[in-house]
């Protein structure tokens, strides 16, 4: 195939098929770039037919897996060299996807763990905002313990006010209220806030917040551009 002759990057998106589109944007923009060709080939494969994280939680999630894998399958066969998942709930199956391919996927939650803890000293914690599946699976609190990062959960009222904004957005419904409703959980911790579900930045940017704002999908993004370049630089070493 053609794609074989460039490095390739592979979305494994639709969940959702706007955070997705919000990811290519953000790879787009973070590469540097003289002329339209500079630009890093991707394979975008949004399947909004893989089921919900939060809601396979506690039941069987033999189907969210099989899809999961399957979509990564296809990435691979059509030329993807990493793949790139910007959904947080997807990563509580990570190694289920890593064991279906032979090519990298990149971690996402490690990747934003990493950055937080690198970028500037959150003395008194970083609040994390997510789905239910996040929160259940503890997806950032590995990470976060492991590099001496105190986070932060909303209340359990806070989190169902969360979860009912997110929903919204994925369906473009009631913008406004799921704005304000993360806005005012955000404002009664007043703590910098990891965008752990990948709906938030859709609605929300550091111009709407007086606290540092962590976006996954930005990281992601840059990760993703970061392994390209450095793949490419080894092999004109080679």
């Amino acid at each position: 195939m053609f794609l074989n002759q460039h490095k390739v990057i592979g979305i494994l998106g639709g969940m959702g098929p706007r955070a997705t589109i919000d990811l290519y944007e953000s790879i787009l923009s973070q590469t540097k770039i003289e002329k339209e060709q500079d630009h890093i080939s991707t394979l975008i494969f949004s399947n909004p037919k893989i089921p919900d994280r939060s809601q396979t939680l506690f039941r069987s999630n033999v189907k969210l897996i099989t899809y999961l894998q399957q979509t990564a399958i296809a990435l691979e066969s059509a030329g993807a060299d990493v793949i790139v998942i910007p959904c947080n709930g997807s990563h509580m199956y990570l190694n289920e996807i890593q064991n279906a391919i032979q090519v990298p996927v990149i971690n996402m939650v490690e990747k934003t763990i990493d950055y937080a803890t690198n970028s500037v000293n959150y003395q008194d914690g970083v609040l994390l905002l997510g789905t239910a599946a996040t929160y259940q699976a503890g997806l950032y609190e590995k990470y976060a313990l492991n590099n001496n990062l105190k986070l932060i959960l909303p209340t359990e009222l806070q989190k169902v006010k969360l979860m009912e904004a997110i929903y919204n957005i994925k369906i473009d419904s009631k913008i406004t209220s799921a704005k304000q409703t993360i806005l005012e959980i955000i404002n009664y911790w007043k703590l910098p806030s990891i965008f752990g579900c990948t709906e938030i930045p859709l609605v929300l940017n550091n111009n709407d917040l007086d606290f540092d704002v962590i976006n996954p999908t930005q990281i992601l993004a840059e990760a993703a551009i970061n392994f390209i370049v450095e793949r490419k630089a080894i092999e004109c070493l080679i």
